[in-house]
């Protein structure tokens, strides 16, 4: 048992309280996970509302801290652990969902229910309303489970939400908020969508007021005017226009409903060059600003626009350490990442090498080949894995994830650039 609602936590946050069940001997605090996201915070676990701590950023309510109060008393909960929290901090809480499937079941068939809570959403809602905190956005933590629409009916509850998860901020803060929309099209999502826009989203989504939604081009693009967003954003990811009559067309209607247009692009327009010059670049022309990832293509698009701002790619968290010296004593092979995503040409003059040391070490080592079968069958040793799936993306791709899982499982990794213009102006290896 433990907070689940860590990725609710604003990653800069320098000081955090994560608030527990005083009766828990067991718990699994979040402080781990949220460490590897932000390693500098100072983040503190208590089963007690009068820890000593002040000027914190964020306030987070595992679900077995507040669950069983009347609704009275957890506003006086509220009230008083508010005074700890920044002006402009936020407060979390999680809620189980006492009305779950598991739970139902486990009642029904005379077992002890799975969540001790008594609180309902409507009575954590209410609670909130009557103390200075202002809810600010609420969400639902879904299992994939069965349910036929019948016995949700019979139910009248979510049958399907585990937990329920609140953010908050206080009522003077909630007053200067100002609504912000961001809209992105996807034009790439098995692996630059993520670190380039997905994870970016949820991090910025994690300040009140930011809203975040990602389509594909199928989907069409969707404007608002809704007024309740000052602010509205709209970012193109990799997606090219079809002529520059479609690009002004698009750019006239995000203006006329008071959107900044950002174009954002994390790779060489030279690998499709013709594509590029049949629309005249127009993705770049008609855009407010343009956002990469190096320099090298910073100063490219400078061409097209002069507002062009770097972002290099990061890592959204930190992976979980390794123990060198446990691995070592297991006399396992050396596992060698062999990483040419849809750049076969840049590994084939190292092959000869790489045969000739498998052929001296033999099982000593291993090679993880990430999805390329015609390298794959190039590899000439005893112990080498394909990473992938031949029946998806057509065996040319993995996903992002499985990529850097296996990167960080090896020992040694091989990623071979060959000297071009396309290469120059991708991120530091």
């Amino acid at each position: 048992m433990g907070l689940k609602a860590v990725k609710l936590i604003p990653p800069k946050a320098q000081r955090v309280i994560e608030f527990y069940g005083s009766d828990i001997d067991d718990y699994i605090s979040a402080k781990d996970d949220f460490l590897r996201i932000n390693p500098t915070c100072h983040y503190i676990v208590s089963n007690n509302f009068d820890v000593k701590i002040n000027k914190v950023d964020a306030i987070a309510f595992d679900s077995s801290a507040f669950a069983v109060l009347p609704p009275k008393k957890l506003t006086e909960v509220i009230n008083h652990v508010s005074k700890k929290l920044n002006d402009d901090g936020i407060m979390i809480f999680e809620l189980e969902n006492i009305g779950s499937a598991e739970n139902i079941a486990a009642i029904v068939t005379g077992q002890p229910p799975i969540s001790k809570a008594t609180l309902t959403i409507k009575q954590l809602r209410e609670a909130i309303g009557n103390s200075n905190m202002n809810i600010n956005q609420t969400m639902n933590l879904i299992r994939n489970i069965d349910i036929s629409p019948k016995i949700t009916d019979i139910a009248k509850t979510d049958l399907k939400i585990s937990h329920y998860a609140i953010c908050t901020v206080k009522k003077q803060a909630a007053d200067k908020i100002k609504k912000t929309l961001i809209q992105c099209q996807l034009g790439e999502t098995l692996v630059c969508a993520g670190v380039r826009i997905n994870e970016p989203n949820r991090f910025i989504s994690t300040q009140p007021g930011i809203f975040t939604i990602s389509r594909s081009p199928s989907d069409g693009i969707r404007v608002t005017n809704n007024p309740e967003f000052l602010r509205r954003i709209f970012i193109n990811q990799r997606v090219s226009f079809n002529s520059v009559d479609m690009g002004i067309k698009i750019y006239e209607m995000l203006v006329n409903n008071n959107y900044v247009f950002v174009g954002e692009m994390d790779d060489h327009p030279i690998l499709w060059k013709d594509k590029y010059e049949e629309n005249q670049f127009i993705n770049f022309i008609i855009a407010h600003g343009i956002q990469t990832s190096t320099k090298v293509l910073g100063e490219f698009f400078k061409r097209f626009n002069p507002n062009v701002k770097v972002f290099e790619n990061q890592l959204s968290e930190l992976p979980p350490p390794r123990n060198f010296a446990e691995e070592k004593m297991q006399n396992r092979p050396v596992t060698i990442f062999f990483g040419a995503l849809n750049r076969d040409r840049d590994a084939e003059e190292l092959m000869p090498m790489i045969n000739k040391i498998a052929a001296e070490y033999g099982d000593k080592i291993a090679f993880n080949i990430i999805s390329r079968q015609a390298l794959f069958d190039k590899f000439e040793c005893v112990n080498k894995n394909y990473i992938g799936d031949k029946t998806k993306y057509d065996g040319q791709f993995v996903s992002y994830d499985l990529y850097q899982k296996t990167l960080r499982n090896s020992d040694i990794a091989l990623l071979p650039l060959m000297d071009n213009i396309f290469n120059r102006a991708k991120s530091d290896l």
